[in-house]
């Protein structure tokens, strides 16, 4: 997939206050902030394929409904990845996925662990045929095995669950990447460390030292 057009609401800003790589992140600050993709794309329509969505994420509160991505929720074939929802089990601090097709109100696959805020993490979230997980720092944390939907939206969206705002995110997000027919992980894998080594060919891109705890 190549890069995407994106274009910004609210008041969502490319800072350099909070960062693992790059210098750079978006910040969005839980009112009205997100980012969607400037025109609909087949490449964000998964249908019944494998898929890869991955990203670094860097939660500042956990007092409900944190979309981190979304493909614009409201029907069957859409799909959202939140923090603390407080539909998930025990859902303070654990990241989650909701498939509408598969149960509009409950979380599919959510993580075992709770993440606490401040601090960044590699999120991934892989479907490889019928099997579903979570990766967190490039450990499997959460699966599930069930007959894949067919995603049939056309739109993605940074910071909260539609393309109109709502239930969003404060916090930090960079480095998002979507792989459209690819099941990028299929066992645990090694993040970049705090101090790797040059490795302009990694996971995520990058070559200089992670913030990563």
């Amino acid at each position: 997939m190549s890069a995407k057009s994106m274009s910004n609401s609210g008041d969502v800003t490319d800072t350099g206050k909070q960062s693992n790589f790059y210098n750079r992140s978006f910040e969005f600050d839980g009112s009205g902030d997100y980012v969607k993709s400037s025109s609909s794309s087949s490449d964000f329509t998964f249908g019944t394929d494998d898929f890869t969505i991955e990203g670094w994420v860097y939660p500042e509160t956990n007092n409900a409904n944190k979309t981190v991505f979304s493909t614009n929720w409201g029907a069957n074939g859409s799909l959202i990845i939140t923090y603390s929802h407080p539909q998930s089990p025990s859902g303070t601090g654990k990241f989650a996925i909701f498939d509408h097709t598969q149960n509009n109100g409950q979380p599919t696959v959510a993580t075992s662990n709770a993440y606490s805020l401040n601090n960044w993490y590699h999120v991934a979230f892989v479907r490889n045929g019928t099997s579903h997980k979570f990766y967190i720092n490039g450990v499997e944390d959460g699966s599930a095995t069930y007959t894949a939907s067919n995603l049939t939206r056309d739109v993605f969206v940074l910071g909260a669950v539609y393309t109109n705002g709502t239930e969003t995110f404060d916090g930090y997000i960079q480095d998002v990447r979507i792989y459209n027919g690819i099941a990028k992980y299929t066992s645990d894998f090694v993040v970049p460390s705090p101090s790797p080594d040059i490795l302009p060919d990694t996971p995520s891109g990058v070559s200089g030292g992670s913030e990563l705890t």
